[in-house]
Order: structure tokens, then C-alpha cells, then sequence
């Protein structure tokens, strides 16, 4: 894990710091960000978190302290970014970071934050919750309850509860133990997949129905329109984890599902194919992820 040595030095020399997450939050963003800073403020430290984008209904519960980063500017010298693969996802600008300095902790396998990052803790683990789990560990800092039910929320996410590829037996074994510390995993399961209202659940079943399927790429795929989402009065949060619920056929190559919302549209992938790597097909479009799970959002001119 390359520069987790750096990060009690570094935060050493800062009072206050800025956290800083990807556009369109996942569980993984919101855990691993407030994991992050819990230990922060174990150390002493005064902590903020930006999003550029409204927290989904579904973390509501969760929501504790994060600032609309269009309505806050960011004060702090040392800001981190967290489970950013790209710095064009946090909806910063360069002169946002102008004579800041920014450390990153991602595990995205073709990350590209390094390029803005004076310091980045990266490892190919199955979250950024499992890494900052991994740095609580390294300076053998306390996990509380509370902190725990972070961390499983961040790895359940990222792993589609626990069924996807990425996870292995270090994985489990910090599952395990922070069931030990008190985390409750159905506090994740209840903000990924119980959090259905009626409309979201008739527009599943609308995106469901109208599955299609590319032979000749092995593509199953829906599209939702701002039509959709207007008749349903949902929006694009409301479509989160259906690609995961779609992703059960091994014989399919790959999973999506493109939601159009204004003069946006929004593409998550999913695939279990060994041979497939939906991350670079998510590069094309300015997108990123993991070889198994990417999304992008691609911008229609005109």
C-alpha cells in the first residue's frame, strides 16, 4: 500500500482538512469518507466534507456534516479526495486545489488522481472503506461501532453485497472484524436495497421490462428517459443498484443500464466475464471504475 506511511506526517501539520467525494455518490464514497473522518478527528483534527452533489435519499440516513461544495467554498490547505479515480469526478477545478495540498486514497485500478495527488495511499482492494479500515489498523487506532457500520457500508456497496469478484478471504476478514467492533450490516443492506419506495419499484419493474439484449456483444441493457423518470417522479438517484439487481446471468456479458436526464446521460456498467472490462469501455466517455463494475456520464451537444 504505497504511502501510508506519509499520512500521520502529512495530517500533522494541518488543523483542519477537507474531504472531498465523487459526483453521484455511491455507499463507498459515503463510508469511506465519513470512516476517514472519524480518524482524522481521532487525531486531533478539525474535518469537513464536500460533495458536489445532493447525498442520495437512500444515505439520508447517514448524512452528517457535508457541504454542497458549489455553496462552500474550500478554505482548508490539505484536502483529501476519497475513492476519486479521476479528479474530473470530484467537481473541483483547478483553481480549487491553487496552492492546496491534495492527498488521495482510491483503489481503482487505473486511477488517475495520482496526476493531481502529491500523496496517495492506493491498493487493489475491494473498496476505499477496506483501505481506510487497512490505515486504522496501521496505526492501531480504535474502531468504534459507529465507524463500523461505515466501513461495511462502504465495502457491501462496492462489492454488490458481498457477490462480486472482488471480494476474497482479507475482505471477509474485515467484514468479520468489524462485525466484531459492533458494525451492523444491515444498516448497508437497509440503505442499498430496502430504501424502495412504490415509484422506484414500479420504475425498476418499467427498466426491467424493457430489457433488451445485444447478441452479437452479449449486452443486456435498459434506457430510462427524463419521460420515465417525470411519469414515475423519480430522479436519477432512484435508478441506483439496478444494474447490480439485472447482473445475475453468467452467459451475458455485460450489464447496463443508460439513464437520459436533461442533456446528460448517465451509463452504469456491470460484468462478471473474465475477458470484459467495463472500465475502459467507461474511459471512452470520460468515465471510469473497475474492470468489473464503471459508469460515466456523457454530455449531449446541441
Amino acid at each position: 500500500m504505497k504511502s501510508i506511511a506519509n499520512f500521520y506526517k502529512v495530517i500533522s501539520s494541518y488543523e483542519e482538512i477537507a474531504v472531498v467525494i465523487h459526483k453521484n455518490p455511491d455507499g463507498d464514497a459515503v463510508g469511506s469518507s465519513l470512516a476517514l473522518r472519524d480518524l482524522l478527528k481521532y487525531f486531533g483534527k478539525k474535518v469537513k466534507i464536500y460533495s458536489f452533489d445532493e447525498l442520495p435519499e437512500m444515505f439520508l440516513v447517514l448524512q452528517d456534516g457535508y457541504l454542497k461544495l458549489m455553496d462552500n467554498p474550500i478554505v482548508e490547505k490539505l484536502i483529501f479526495l476519497v475513492d476519486c479515480a479521476d479528479f474530473n469526478l470530484t467537481g473541483l477545478i483547478n483553481t480549487d486545489i491553487l496552492n492546496k495540498i491534495i492527498f488521495s486514497i482510491d483503489h481503482h485500478n487505473r486511477t488517475k488522481i495520482k496526476k493531481v495527488s502529491k500523496y496517495l495511499i492506493y491498493a487493489d482492494k475491494s473498496s476505499t472503506a477496506e483501505i481506510i479500515y487497512n490505515i486504522f489498523q496501521y496505526f492501531n487506532v480504535d474502531i468504534e461501532s459507529k465507524t463500523a457500520d461505515y466501513l461495511l457500508l462502504g465495502i457491501y456497496s462496492d462489492t454488490g453485497g458481498m457477490l462480486h469478484s472482488n471480494v476474497n478471504e482479507k475482505t471477509l476478514e474485515v467484514v468479520s472484524n468489524l462485525l466484531l467492533y459492533g458494525g451492523k450490516l444491515k444498516l448497508a443492506m437497509s440503505c442499498l436495497k430496502e430504501r424502495k419506495k412504490f415509484n422506484r419499484i414500479k420504475l425498476w419493474g418499467y427498466a426491467i421490462e424493457r430489457l433488451k439484449f445485444n447478441q452479437k456483444y452479449g449486452i443486456l441493457y435498459s434506457v430510462i428517459t427524463n419521460l420515465e423518470l417525470e411519469k414515475y417522479g423519480c430522479d436519477q438517484n432512484d435508478v441506483s443498484g439496478l444494474v447490480n439487481f439485472i447482473n445475475s446471468d453468467k452467459n451475458i456479458n455485460v450489464f447496463a443500464v443508460f439513464i437520459q436526464q436533461n442533456n446528460k446521460i448517465k451509463g452504469s456498467m456491470r460484468s462478471e466475464n473474465k475477458l470484459i472490462d467495463v472500465g475502459k469501455i467507461a474511459e471512452i466517455f470520460s468515465g471510469g471504475g473497475h474492470k468489473k463494475a464503471a459508469g460515466f456520464v456523457y454530455k449531449i451537444e446541441g
